[in-house]
């Protein structure tokens, strides 16, 4: 799978996925990493078991200054910006960023557009 990207941004976007999955995945006894292709896009999933994210924070995870719980996050010294750079990171590469979360797991699904073959 090849794509075309800024691969400083990029290694930014899956650094800061993997050290929120360390630092808010409480309980976690995995933090997965995957990527497949589908069709004509490549599928980045960065997933852990830890504990889930709240329901109503899930629609403002992407929000710049947004934490999910201010005292969890002022302890490990969070700013609430991590998930909007990686947002803004994804959205100029042309893909897209989304989260789901409940007792299971917790998955962030960076998808991005593969390189387009010479003619």
């Amino acid at each position: 799978m090849m794509i075309e990207a800024d691969p400083e941004k990029l290694g930014r976007v899956f650094n800061n996925l993997v050290a929120n999955a360390f630092k808010y995945g409480n309980g976690a006894s995995y933090i997965r990493v995957d990527a497949r292709q589908r069709a004509d896009q490549v599928e980045v999933t960065v997933a852990n078991d830890g504990t889930p994210i709240p329901a109503q924070s899930l629609d403002h995870l992407f929000e710049r200054f947004y934490r999910a719980e201010a005292s969890r996050s002022r302890a490990t010294g969070g700013t609430g910006l991590g998930l909007a750079i990686v947002k803004s990171i994804v959205d100029l590469h042309h893909g897209t960023v989304t989260v789901t979360s409940d007792e299971n797991e917790t998955a962030f699904v960076v998808t991005l557009p593969l390189k387009q073959a010479e003619k």
